[in-house]
């Protein structure tokens, strides 16, 4: 890049280095954030306690990580009203408690080898509200006799007041920072490989070209009435079309044999436009790709294809039937002339 004089030139470059450099900081900043989360994560996983130790403490009992090793087959009592989960009375050695969970969390709880060899189900505490307190109650009284059955007074005591939600994540609070940590590294490592190879590839052509070239093309685009196009990192010389979006390419006008729009549409709604150009030796390169197709930038798309237009009166325009036949034709003639 340095061979350049042109000013818009080194803006190119110094913008591709600024912005491998923000993506860099991304990338680092994505490693601090994934720190982060891993140490909350084993602050949380460190810091779980046993459900009766919380039920009997004087502290806050809600939203803190639990467990209880459970040696009986969860009963169901309630079901919610907004989802497949259920409300079941489970116990350990000791004490009864209220879990919540879903029909998967029950269906691996549910086998007779539970009583011998106890599970331990983990989970978030949430507070019992009044109703789950009565079906509870209810559920317990059932079959019992007058004089063994609990009053709804008696529920804390029985089964406290809190119960431990299987269905909450015990990571709940660092999921927005795994979401961080995973789009912030993703960007900062695409982002940065992009631009690396944009960069390195950029450096490369231009080092394949020949001092004599890269004068003329230097006093083409120094010269006042080039055309440049910051947005579409693109030239407009009196004798060039000069690209330098993501790879340097340098067209005569002369040497454009075909030229023809390029749409790209998602559910059939335009999203893209660029245009195609096709030079005497087959290539075809993009170039003005428009990402969104606004009056501005259909106006400034329509100038650079009327340049090039102006430039070349026996360039086919348009990817009409008959220049996809002509262009065949012509490449048959080439082959048969090999």
């Amino acid at each position: 890049m340095n061979k350049f004089t042109n000013k818009n030139i080194k803006k190119e470059n110094k913008s591709m280095i600024k912005r491998m450099i923000i993506f860099i900081l991304i990338l680092i900043v994505s490693f601090g954030v994934g720190a982060w989360e891993q140490k909350k994560i084993k602050d949380i996983n460190d810091n779980i306690t046993d459900l009766n130790s919380i039920i009997i403490s004087d502290q806050d009992k809600t939203d803190k990580k639990t467990y209880v090793d459970i040696n009986m087959i969860p009963y169901k009592f309630a079901v919610s009203n907004e989802t497949t989960k259920s409300f079941y009375i489970v116990a350990d050695e000791n004490y009864l408690y209220i879990a919540y969970m879903a029909p998967s969390d029950f269906q691996k709880l549910n086998n007779k080898e539970i009583e011998t060899a106890p599970v331990r189900i983990e989970g978030i505490t949430k507070t019992t509200s009044e109703e789950i307190k009565k079906l509870a109650v209810d559920a317990y009284n059932k079959g019992l006799e007058k004089e063994k059955q609990i009053t709804l007074g008696e529920f804390n005591s029985y089964f406290g007041s809190v119960y431990l939600d299987m269905t909450t994540n015990i990571t709940t609070e660092t999921a927005l920072m795994t979401c961080a940590y995973v789009v912030l590294a993703l960007v900062g490592t695409l982002g940065t490989l992009t631009m690396i190879i944009k960069i390195i590839s950029l450096k490369s052509r231009i080092s394949k070209i020949g001092t004599e070239l890269i004068e003329e093309l230097d006093n083409e685009m120094n010269d006042e009435n080039a055309f440049y196009y910051e947005k579409l990192h693109l030239y407009l010389t009196n004798k060039y079309i000069i690209n330098f979006s993501g790879k340097f390419i340098a067209t005569k006008y002369s040497d454009v044999i075909w030229m023809y729009p390029y749409e790209q549409r998602t559910n059939g709604i335009k999203t893209c436009q660029a245009i195609k150009i096709m030079t005497e030796n087959g290539k075809v390169h993009t170039i003005a790709t428009i990402d969104a197709v606004t009056k501005a930038k259909k106006e400034m798309y329509n100038e650079i294809w009327n340049t090039i237009a102006s430039k070349n009166d026996k360039m086919l325009l348009g990817y009409t039937k008959e220049n996809r036949d002509e262009i065949k034709a012509r490449k048959k003639n080439k082959k048969d002339l090999v």
